[in-house]
């Protein structure tokens, strides 16, 4: 994992031209926060410090029954992370949402992690930055690109993977794409980002 998420910081020296993260959005479970620190170094080879980072409960785990998911009391996280990571996001203590599990009507189709994901990218819409980074879970992420209806959206994803899209207001991103379609076919229609 650690290899995985220290080739984040090298994919990001060749984006660099497109605008590197004006800030960091991450899951406040441990392991996002720990491939943010090795991914996003807080200085890179050319000096740039890292980005503000935020940790939000939007952008962490579905909730099942795996203790891997359970965040750390915020005191634990602020003892280990607080120099660099804001966690005033976060609402409780303790982990006040690990009680209501994201696992209906199935473990990987959540409407309660779906509701959340919408969240998420309500609050990415409304933050002022033009170039967010996103570190959070693959099966978070399955439920969140599967609000939208872009098939390469929907493609497995690979542990400290990076993929990039643009948000825009639904009916806009439907016109789009229902332009690019009628340009490009059905069946050749492809996207590196959204």
């Amino acid at each position: 994992g650690e290899e995985q998420a220290a080739w984040i910081s090298i994919k990001m020296q060749w984006r660099q031209s497109e605008g590197i993260p004006q800030l960091i959005a991450t899951s406040p479970l441990t392991r996002a926060i720990q491939t943010v620190e090795i991914g996003f170094p807080n200085r890179t080879e050319d000096g740039a410090p890292r980005p503000p980072v935020v940790a939000t409960s939007l952008a962490r785990e579905r909730i099942s029954h795996h203790q891997c998911d359970r965040r750390r009391s915020v005191s634990e996280l602020q003892d280990k992370f607080g120099s660099w990571v804001d966690f005033s996001e976060i609402a409780s203590e303790h982990d006040d949402m690990w009680e209501e599990k994201e696992i209906h009507p199935e473990p990987f189709n959540s409407t309660r992690c779906s509701r959340r994901a919408e969240k998420l990218m309500s609050w990415l819409h409304a933050r002022s930055e033009t170039y967010i980074a996103v570190v959070t879970h693959w099966v978070f992420l399955t439920h969140l690109f599967a609000l939208f209806p872009h098939p390469k959206l929907y493609e497995p994803f690979d542990n400290a993977e990076m993929r990039f899209a643009c948000l825009v207001p639904r009916p806009y991103a439907e016109r789009i794409l229902k332009h690019d379609q009628n340009r490009q076919g059905p069946a050749n229609t492809h996207h590196d980002e959204l």
